[in-house]
């Protein structure tokens, strides 16, 4: 028997996304700032003591922005279904990966979410099951906190029916 579904929750970008615009601003000001320095003319010392803080700089701003850009790509297909008497979370474009988690080996249900997150509508659920062997992480789901009530309802009651 398929459990019935009760809703589909998926990935929203949103907050991603503007960290992701932050995160270039950020590269493209080094950068210029960086150039700016090269191309002036310093002495050696001046030019150390400037430059190569840009340049690290520079270096950090390009990596948080791959991390980023990586995070939407790897987050984008995922989505998370709440079942009857299970929970199915599904992550991944090219290689998917599903958990799925019974309603009765949920211990804890927790929803998390800061500023940016709750001025997008989105949030990050953690759910541990016993033994923490199916623990689901999920990042940046639209209406997080309305899906972590319905899980929590469902967990009560599953307990009262026990």
């Amino acid at each position: 028997m398929t459990p019935k579904i009760i809703k589909n929750y998926y990935y929203n970008a949103n907050r991603d996304i503007i960290l992701t615009a932050f995160n270039c601003t950020l590269v493209f000001l080094t950068y210029f700032l960086t150039r700016r320095v090269i191309d002036a003319n310093l002495s050696t010392a001046y030019f150390c003591a400037i430059a190569i803080p840009l340049l690290i700089l520079w270096y950090l701003c390009v990596y948080l922005l791959g991390l980023s850009v990586g995070d939407i790509w790897k987050r984008k297909g995922s989505h998370l279904t709440i079942g009857d008497n299970v929970i199915k979370y599904t992550t991944g474009r090219i290689s998917r990966r599903t958990t799925v988690v019974a309603i009765d080996k949920i211990s804890v249900c927790t929803c998390e979410y800061d500023f940016l997150q709750k001025s997008c509508g989105t949030a990050t659920i953690k759910i541990s099951a016993a033994g923490h062997k199916n623990a689901i992480y999920i990042h940046g789901i639209k209406n997080g906190e309305e899906a972590c009530e319905q899980i929590q309802k469902l967990m009560e009651k599953n307990d009262y029916l026990q």
